[in-house]
């Protein structure tokens, strides 16, 4: 009913802001996970003495490697049948996705006394919950909220069952202090 009052003109420009919004809301969320990849993930487990261009190589293989992800994920929602299965299957998906990524990054930047390890335990341990039940479990909120409860006490519980290093704490300290300012 909304759209029949609008002139064509408008109805134009409107779908175009909902397909921009949506574009950069996948290129902000290919940056992020490729940012936490590169960072968190590959400098910290598999090369701690890469250079700073050595590194954007990777970040940008990294964001190249999601967005085809993200295009192959689309071709195949394309071709399946139905809207209804294929809005499901966008909401399972980033049902699956997004908690166990959104706890590190939010509450990395409000707490402490979490680490990077408590994050890549939130982050594996979330996934790895969800898949165990969507497997039990037909109802989305329970396989999303004990994904999202998994995640929570990994990453918090890592964070004060282990201590830093006092150089990890000195830095966690200016990073914070840096981020006060």
């Amino acid at each position: 009913k909304v759209l029949s009052g609008m002139a064509p003109g408008l109805i134009g420009l409107f779908v175009c802001s909902m397909f921009a919004a949506t574009m950069s809301m996948i290129d902000s969320d290919i940056n992020a996970l490729a940012a936490v990849f590169t960072k968190d993930i590959y400098q910290r487990n598999f090369n701690r003495a890469i250079g700073d261009k050595a590194l954007f190589k990777v970040g940008m293989i990294t964001t190249v490697t999601f967005g085809l992800l993200v295009i192959v994920s689309a071709v195949l929602i394309a071709q399946s049948d139905g809207a209804e299965k294929v809005f499901n299957y966008t909401v399972k998906l980033f049902g699956g996705l997004l908690p166990p990524i959104a706890i590190p990054l939010m509450f990395g930047m409000i707490f402490k006394r979490p680490t990077a390890r408590g994050a890549i335990l939130a982050l594996v341990g979330g996934f790895i919950t969800y898949l165990i039940l969507t497997q039990y479990s037909s109802r989305f909120e329970v396989c999303a909220g004990g994904e999202m409860v998994v995640s929570l006490i990994l990453y918090f519980g890592e964070g004060y069952l282990f201590k830093r290093s006092p150089e990890k704490e000195a830095e966690v300290e200016e990073v914070f202090k840096r981020l006060k300012a």
